[in-house]
């Protein structure tokens, strides 16, 4: 973007263009511009000629300031905006907006946990039957089923750390060993991915 400092000229000689600002900020170069009727924007090396200077937008914190009007920076052929403190109203507002965003990111997060945690139960159960089908006897399926069922309603409420931790009580001479070895990565695998490190029930 580029800017231009508005005098009674520039407004006369561009009939075409509503100035309403002192530094008239453009988004889009226009093509007709102080007498050239066509391809100004094209010609880049003219845009200083006729007064037009680069906008630079200054670096700062947008929890204390906001971006004010257009300013000429002294000695450079630029501009930039002036910043202004926020006031208290406007400040207790952004904290608002800000715990509001929290609050919801928390809730979708919370969702996601819930839906991947379902999924998340019908491949713990998929992975209990392939062991019937792998020689593990209907008597000690239905044993271990029962076992996994308090993880199964745990993973369903979207709690994945809890449903680890049960995971690891209940230790792989319950479940067997290549059984609780695929639970232990899922869950592990779904920790990572769902929560903050500091929330993690094991070393990484």
């Amino acid at each position: 973007m580029k800017a231009i400092q508005v005098t009674q000229e520039i407004i006369d000689n561009n009939p075409h263009i509503t100035f309403t600002e002192p530094i008239h900020l453009f988004r889009v170069i226009p093509s007709r511009f102080n007498g050239w009727l066509g391809g100004f924007n094209l010609r880049s090396d003219l845009h200083e000629v006729e007064g037009l200077y680069p906008v630079v937008t200054p670096t700062y914190d947008k929890s204390t300031h906001k971006l004010g009007e257009l300013d000429k920076v002294e000695g450079s052929n630029e501009f930039t905006y002036k910043l202004i403190e926020l006031t208290q109203e406007e400040l207790d507002a952004n904290a608002a907006k800000e715990q509001q965003r929290l609050i919801q990111e928390q809730v979708d997060l919370q969702i996601l946990r819930e839906e991947r945690g379902k999924d998340e139960f019908r491949l713990m159960t998929a992975a209990l039957r392939a062991q019937v089908g792998s020689g593990l006897a209907l008597d000690q399926y239905n044993a271990i089923e029962v076992l996994l069922e308090p993880l199964g309603d745990t993973i369903n409420q979207g709690k994945w750390t809890k449903c680890y931790m049960m995971l690891v009580k209940l230790g792989a001479e319950n479940v067997g060993a290549d059984l609780y070895n695929q639970l232990e990565a899922k869950l592990r695998a779904g920790i990572i991915e769902l929560y903050d490190e500091h929330d993690y029930p094991f070393e990484v």
